[in-house]
Order: structure tokens, then sequence, then C-alpha cells
């Protein structure tokens, strides 16, 4: 078991100290970030309201609006 575990060592070190990136490395980290980003946008989708959302807070608006009777064209009650 002992020679595993010090394959392993040197590799983990070799990897550790190692500066030069390689293909590979280039290949990982490039898909890193698109799956990253993938994820992120996803993630912003799901939070942003659909459109049945919007049309209920449309739908609510008009009715505040007619309950309250609100005059559109002066929504603050102020003159003009």
């Amino acid at each position: 078991m002992w020679p595993v575990v010090e394959a392993w060592n040197r590799e983990f070190h070799d990897v550790r100290t190692r500066r030069l990136l390689t293909l590979d490395d280039k290949a990982d980290a490039t898909w890193q970030h698109y799956t990253a980003s993938l994820e992120r946008d996803e993630r912003t989708r799901q939070a942003m309201p659909t459109a049945a959302d919007i049309d209920a807070a449309k739908q609510a608006a008009i009715a505040r609006v007619q309950r309250e009777n609100i005059d559109i064209k002066n929504p603050d009650g102020r003159g003009a």
C-alpha cells in the first residue's frame, strides 16, 4: 500500500508545484468557466418573473387603479 501512497504524493506534489499550464489545464479551466457561466445564467433566469407573474402584477395594478379611482393622468393627486 505504501508504494501507492508514495506515488500519489509524488503526483500531488507535481500538480501543486507545476507553474506551466498544460493544454488539458487550459481546456479544463475553459470548460469550468463555460459551465459556471451557464449555471449563473440559469439561476438569473429562474429568478426573473415569468410572463404570468407580469400579467398578474399588471392585472393587480389595473384593479387597484379602478378600485381606488386613481387618476392615471395625475397618479400622485397633486395639481399640475
